[in-house]
């Protein structure tokens, strides 16, 4: 399911490395030169993260609040620990007023319904 193309295998005989005053930090690998920082700027691809592995993204909303993005092990994808979205089932995680989780789920008909989503997330 990986949509990001794999990294580029760097060779001894054919990758060099160096950093230019005009160029930045450069590779050259396998005969194709790529600039990464430049005085613009630093300049990534897809594939300079087809192998990394994050177990949570965290952010600073405006007020300066962190919060917490991340997928637990039954696939529920959670915003400070709260279940938002189940990937397994593509449906939106709702938590009634007493804090029981449940899917939302669409028949073929359009009929609304509910499903207990079974903690721990």
């Amino acid at each position: 399911m990986n949509k990001i193309p794999s990294r580029m295998t760097v060779t001894p005989s054919g990758s060099q490395f160096g950093v230019d005053p005009y160029y930045g930090v450069w590779g050259r690998i396998n005969g194709v030169q790529r600039n990464m920082v430049q005085p613009d700027g630093v300049h990534l691809m897809p594939e300079d993260f087809s192998d990394i592995s994050l177990p949570a993204i965290n952010f600073i909303d405006d007020q300066g609040v962190n919060h917490q993005l991340s997928i637990t092990n039954n696939q529920l994808l959670t915003i400070d620990d709260e279940s938002i979205f189940d990937l397994k089932g593509n449906s939106l995680c709702l938590s009634s007023p007493d804090g029981q989780k449940y899917r939302l789920k669409v028949s073929n008909t359009g009929e609304l319904g509910t499903e207990k989503v079974e903690e721990p997330v």
